[in-house]
C-alpha cells in the first residue's frame, strides 16, 4: 500500500476564505525580512524587523523597525549597503526608513547576561582609607572618603 501524497501548506491556506490573496504578500514579506536578516546579522546589528514597503513603483521606500536608537543610526549608516545587499537579491528599493519601536526586541536572543558582582576592595584597603580619612581635615574630601569607606564596609 502507498503513502498518500501530502499537499504543501499553501494549497490547503489558499482554500480559507480571505487568506488566500494574501499569501502572495506573505510569501514577499517573508522573503524580504529574510534577505535584511542575512544583512544585519552579518553586521551585528540586532534583530530589525521590516514593518512594510511603502511609494510608488519608480521609487520604492522600505520601512524598517528597530529597538534602539543607536542601532537606528547604525543601520541608517549602513542604509547604501544595504540597498545595495538587497539588490543584489533582486529587491528594488530606492530609499529606507528607520524608526524606533522602544522595548522591541529579538526573543531568540534571550535577556543580556548576568555579569558578575565586582569584587570590592579587601579590608587592609578600607583600613587604609579609614587612616587617611582621619589625617585629613574636614571638608569635601574628608566627607568622600568617609562615605567610601561606610560603603566598603557595609554601614
Amino acid at each position: 500500500m502507498s503513502r498518500p501524497r501530502a499537499l504543501p501548506l499553501t494549497n490547503w491556506l489558499s482554500d480559507i476564505d480571505g487568506l488566500g490573496p494574501m499569501l502572495p504578500s506573505v510569501d514577499r514579506l517573508i522573503s524580504l525580512q529574510t534577505a535584511v536578516d542575512r544583512f544585519c546579522r552579518a553586521r551585528r546589528m540586532g534583530a530589525v524587523w521590516v514593518r512594510e514597503t511603502v511609494g510608488i513603483a519608480l521609487k520604492p521606500r522600505l520601512l524598517l523597525v528597530v529597538g534602539m536608537q543607536a542601532q537606528a543610526a547604525k543601520l541608517k549608516n549602513a542604509a547604501p549597503s544595504l540597498l545595495e545587499h538587497l539588490r543584489l537579491e533582486g529587491w528594488n528599493f530606492h530609499d529606507v526608513q528607520v524608526r524606533v519601536k522602544y522595548g522591541v526586541g529579538d526573543p531568540a536572543w534571550g535577556p543580556a547576561p548576568e555579569h558578575p558582582p565586582k569584587p570590592g576592595l579587601k579590608p587592609e584597603q578600607v583600613e587604609g582609607w579609614e587612616r587617611l580619612a582621619g589625617e585629613l581635615d574636614d571638608g569635601p574630601l574628608r566627607d568622600s572618603v568617609l562615605r567610601l569607606v561606610r560603603h566598603h564596609r557595609g554601614l
